[in-house]
């Protein structure tokens, strides 16, 4: 795990600026839980034009949370660095 504080060390330290952080936050908003996704995909779908490229984005986040969230995550069960770090 030290090896991953080292970077996640360096990251922070070298590529912090106020500007960009509040953006990330703001980002990484929108990618919390996937509702951003979801949304897209689901607004996707109910346009005719669009609506073969929506239910291809549904069909493909059905399939991540079987094989990442359902399968994955539980059978590796890591705990993330940042999650440990005091």
């Amino acid at each position: 795990m030290e090896f991953e504080y080292a970077i996640l060390d360096f990251i922070r330290e070298t590529f912090s600026c106020a500007f960009m952080d509040g953006l990330m936050q703001f980002i990484t908003f929108f990618g919390n839980g996937g509702w951003f996704w979801i949304v897209l995909g689901l607004t996707l779908s109910f346009i005719p034009k669009t609506r073969k490229i929506g239910i291809t984005v549904c069909i493909s986040l059905l399939i991540n949370l079987i094989v990442c969230n359902i399968t994955l995550k539980p059978l590796i069960a890591r705990v993330r660095p940042y999650d440990l770090r005091e």
